[in-house]
């Protein structure tokens, strides 16, 4: 899919909002995360996009003690990404990898293995966005279990080092690594194509930990 101009400024306010929020100029991260939201009407219905963008509204809602309102961004925004299972499902991946003679191997044993193998790396990073939405509602409801439960699937997916990971465990008390990584500055995409989309949805939509931990 042709990557488009609605496609750039999402992004591009995801990440400036994300910024501002956590140097704590809330009305302006606001304002470009309702941009953002309003943006997601030109995705499809069940792009992961649209469920990122309801976490940040999420968010910024608890940011204003709008505890209800929170928590009714963020049970929006689970339902959006669970919907967005069936786009993680047909979405486009990068034929790049193919030219590495790993992967050329790879496809001749094993036909089929690599697109297999690349949907199943979708589904966990889709799983890791997930997560940090639950993770903002459980932390909303003071809930340790539901965060514990958070931070594995998002570890499972990006690592102890990440950002959000290590911003949950050190919510719950555990020892973080003083290396913390924010993936997105730290390994942007390369392509523009559904699995950049997908990323930015997982990573860019803010997990209420990191007020704790900033990278």
């Amino acid at each position: 899919m042709l990557w488009l101009l609605s496609d750039h400024f999402w992004e591009q306010w995801m990440v400036r909002a994300r910024t501002l929020f956590a140097n704590g100029d809330h009305d302006d991260a606001g304002r470009l995360w309702r941009a953002a939201n309003d943006m997601t009407e030109a995705f499809a219905p069940n792009d992961p996009r649209r469920a990122a963008s309801l976490d940040a509204l999420g968010t910024l809602a608890a940011a204003d003690d709008n505890r209800d309102g929170a928590a009714q961004f963020y049970d929006k925004a689970l339902e959006a990404w669970h919907a967005a299972g069936d786009w993680v499902a047909v979405m486009g991946t990068a034929q790049a990898a193919r030219s590495s003679m790993f992967h050329l191997r790879l496809e001749s044993r094993h036909p089929g293995a690599y697109p297999e193998i690349t949907r199943a790396r979708n589904y966990k990073t889709a799983a890791a966005g997930r997560a940090g939405c639950a993770a903002n509602l459980a932390i909303l409801n003071a809930d340790q279990e539901g965060l514990r439960q958070a931070m594995t699937a998002r570890r499972d997916a990006f690592g102890l080092r990440e950002s959000g990971a290590a911003a949950m465990a050190s919510k719950l008390g555990e020892p973080v690594d003083a290396d913390v990584l924010d993936r997105w500055t730290a390994r942007p995409p390369q392509r523009f194509d559904d699995e950049r989309r997908l990323y930015a949805a997982a990573l860019l939509a803010p997990v209420l930990a990191t007020t704790d931990i900033r990278p």
